[in-house]
């Protein structure tokens, strides 16, 4: 007996509203990384950044686009083990998130403790998403949190893909 497979719509949220608290940028990194995966982007990991006090991801409108980008990040760690100076050529690193960026991939950083949300609003345009911090203050248990909401932009107002200006 052959079965048909059916097409199933996945409904994904106009809205997705995330709170983050102490240590700032960790929570936020996981919340926003979550977030946006909920609202059908991709994501995968950073390995520039691990054995720092940073985390991060990188982002991308869909699978084809990290492909692409995985394949662009192996051929420059090919380089870095043939040329050790590249590691610390911070002008290498930026070519190389300038060169993702044309593929529609993008990096998304903190450091682990302190959070600077605006420099993700940028980027995060770029993929037709906005970012935004609603409101911070005390919860019921006194703790100091935030709330962000993350949403996708109509079509219209969606900018066209380019590099970032570092």
């Amino acid at each position: 007996m052959t079965t048909r497979a059916t097409r199933r719509t996945v409904l994904r949220p106009e809205r997705i509203r995330f709170v983050v608290n102490y240590p700032w940028g960790d929570v936020y990194i996981t919340r926003l990384r979550r977030a946006l995966q909920r609202l059908g982007l991709r994501t995968m990991n950073d390995g520039f950044i691990e054995g720092s006090d940073a985390g991060g991801f990188f982002v991308g409108a869909d699978t084809k686009s990290l492909s692409r980008a995985r394949r662009i990040i192996r051929n420059f760690d090919a380089m870095l083990e043939t040329d050790d100076e590249m590691l610390d050529d911070e002008r290498a690193l930026n070519e190389l998130l300038q060169t993702l960026a044309g593929t529609g991939v993008y990096e998304v950083t903190q450091d682990w403790k302190h959070l600077y949300y605006l420099a993700d609003r940028e980027t995060l345009h770029l993929l037709g998403v906005k970012l935004s911090e609603k409101d911070c203050g005390l919860d019921g248990e006194g703790k100091e949190v935030c709330e962000y909401t993350v949403r996708r932009l109509p079509q219209r107002k969606r900018r066209q893909r380019h590099t970032l200006r570092r």
